[in-house]
């Protein structure tokens, strides 16, 4: 996403500012990812002002992103305002938490407009894989190839949920109606990898038996795991613990509305 810079970009202070700094072009270039070519045309107006650019740009000419932002015609409180405006939605969607919102969220902190992309500038992230093989709330195949991306989230929203690390966590979804009302078809779960063993007897946990994964509540009865639905209409089972390996605790659950 561009912003467009007016007649007042600053095309002399760069010019300085790069002097005062020892700065070179190159530098710029290889801070933001570009051809050195795109600094110089970036610097005299002649193409718009990416809003990526700033970091780079704040860190190699030693200022704050807001003396950028300023230097290229942006409107420094609106933008403020902007970010402030994204934040307070960021917090609101983190506490509502159903899936939908939490698409929105991730669409806001991983891309979006130009005011996300600022409010996602602001907010100190962390990176949680989110894999797209789901776990089935019966039993769902579970062998084969997990193509899996990383996303976005506040660092502050997840450790009101978990103290253990991100690269510990996994985004998921559940399919079918076994463990409903708790979790419904579709809705999507964070999954702690860190626990792997059942400590907290009725914890939710997902786990896998043969080439079959499932999320189910567990509990251990001394060499066997009682594996119970929360759906009335589905049957207690049971397994020797050595059949079970568990993946995960699920330690969140967005529910769709």
């Amino acid at each position: 996403m561009h912003i467009a810079h007016n007649a007042g970009v600053d095309k002399a202070w760069f010019k300085e500012r790069k002097r005062a700094v020892g700065a070179s072009d190159e530098a710029l270039a290889e801070a933001i990812g570009r051809e050195r070519s795109t600094v110089n045309r970036v610097i005299n107006g002649d193409i718009r002002f990416d809003l990526a650019f700033v970091d780079g740009f704040a860190r190699v000419l030693e200022v704050p992103k807001s003396e950028i932002l300023a230097r290229i015609g942006v409107d420094v409180p609106a933008a403020s305002a902007a970010v402030s405006q994204q934040q307070m939605l960021a917090r609101k969607l983190m506490e509502k938490a159903n899936p939908d919102q939490l698409l929105r969220i991730v669409d806001m902190l991983n891309g979006g407009s130009s005011s996300d992309k600022l409010a996602a500038g602001q907010l100190d992230l962390v990176e949680i894989q989110q894999i797209d093989l789901a776990y089935g709330m019966g039993a769902t195949f579970a062998d084969g190839h997990v193509e899996a991306e990383v996303l976005r989230f506040p660092r502050g929203w997840v450790q009101t949920i978990t103290s253990s690390p991100p690269a510990q966590l996994t985004w998921a979804s559940g399919r079918g109606d076994s463990m409903t009302p708790t979790i419904h078809d579709g809705d999507i779960v964070l999954l702690d990898r860190s626990q792997r063993r059942v400590i907290e007897q009725d914890a939710i946990w997902a786990y896998t038996t043969g080439e079959f994964g499932a999320i189910k509540r567990l509990r251990m009865r001394g060499d066997r795991v009682i594996i119970l639905s929360d759906n009335p209409s589905v049957p207690v089972d049971e397994l020797p613990a050595e059949e079970i390996n568990i993946v995960a605790r699920v330690i969140f659950i967005g529910k769709r509305t």
